[in-house]
């Protein structure tokens, strides 16, 4: 899920509260909010983190990690390999496993989040809803190092709509309805069957693709790892804190095992975020359930939610609902 729009739309509105005050607390503050909540929109919209013990009083699950510390590389580079591993999967335990796509093999992800938010910025009370929806499906062309460096993206849908004050408003697209053949480089190749693509279509799709080239952030972070059935597993600090994008930082992650289907395995989680931002703090709590391919360590399925907080210059509370499914 694009957790970048949410860390960078309540940023801004947390901005724009320290700006107020900057300039006089004395100066009317009427609309301060709404307009810091515009800014934010517009300059993303549409571009939507210790190795603890479990929390529960069971013996400490022993979460096995298989995977080297990577080294740093230009994205230019070869991408590093995931080391494909085999799974391990009963009614007992799960050992994640990893392989990567088949060249040829098609899938489909919705992505689909909705937060909704109380803001007061120097006094100024507002409310606001923002709605996201990406559909895109995906065809492997080229794997190396186990990892798709080549694919066909057909984007279906990307909307992301801000309303505040009974007005609504989202950025358009240009890429929807539309196919293109990227391949990992820095820059991203973006081209479509006639050649190249235009410059702004290019631009959009290496904004949506930025870590393409890359291992998937969650088969990365739970490859090897072992997790006993309704056992809590408290994932380690130090691997976790851009498990979900860049600019969150996940304070925690806990997974716990609940049960197999298939070589689909089901597990609760419970995240902990937060993003620091111009002297302001956005933390966000999310629980719910996730469905694991258990071969590849990908997502297949997730609903979270949970509360939303910012507290400092400015302040905010709400909620967030993620969602998000992956077909094969």
């Amino acid at each position: 899920m694009h957790y970048r729009k949410i860390a960078i739309l309540v940023a801004a509105l947390a901005l724009g509260g320290c700006k107020k005050e900057e300039k006089g607390a004395d100066k009317p503050a009427a609309g301060s909010a709404a307009k810091a909540a515009d800014k934010g929109a517009a300059a993303d919209q549409g571009t939507p983190a210790g190795q603890a013990a479990p929390a529960d009083k069971a013996a400490p699950a022993d979460v096995k990690d298989t995977t080297a510390a990577p080294a740093a590389a230009d994205k230019a580079a070869p991408p590093e390999a995931l080391k494909a591993q085999p799974t391990v999967a009963d009614d007992k335990q799960i050992t994640m496993g990893g392989q990567p796509p088949a060249i040829g093999s098609t899938w489909e992800e919705t992505k689909v989040q909705h937060m909704e938010l109380n803001i007061d910025a120097n006094g100024q009370k507002v409310a606001m809803t923002m709605d996201g929806v990406e559909n895109k499906k995906t065809e492997a062309l080229e794997v190396t190092n186990d990892i798709l460096t080549k694919a066909k993206i057909t984007y279906i849908k990307n909307d992301n709509t801000q309303t505040m004050g009974g007005k609504s408003r989202s950025k358009p697209t240009s890429v929807v309805g539309k196919t293109y053949t990227i391949t990992a480089g820095s820059p991203l190749g973006v081209a479509t069957d006639a050649g190249p693509a235009p410059d702004a279509e290019a631009a959009e799709v290496r904004d949506l693709e930025k870590h393409f080239g890359e291992p998937e952030r969650m088969a990365k972070l739970l490859l090897g790892k072992t997790f006993p059935i309704n056992q809590k597993v408290d994932l380690p600090a130090d691997e976790i804190k851009g498990a979900m994008s860049d600019e969150l930082t996940v304070k925690k992650l806990s997974l716990t095992y609940l049960g197999l289907d298939g070589t689909d395995a089901t597990l609760d989680m419970d995240m902990e975020a937060e993003v620091n931002q111009g002297g302001n703090v956005i933390t966000m709590g999310l629980a719910g359930k996730v469905r694991l391919d258990t071969k590849t360590s990908e997502l297949v399925e997730m609903k979270l939610e949970g509360p939303v907080k910012m507290t400092g210059q400015a302040s905010a509370e709400g909620t967030m609902r993620m969602e998000a499914t992956r077909s094969r």
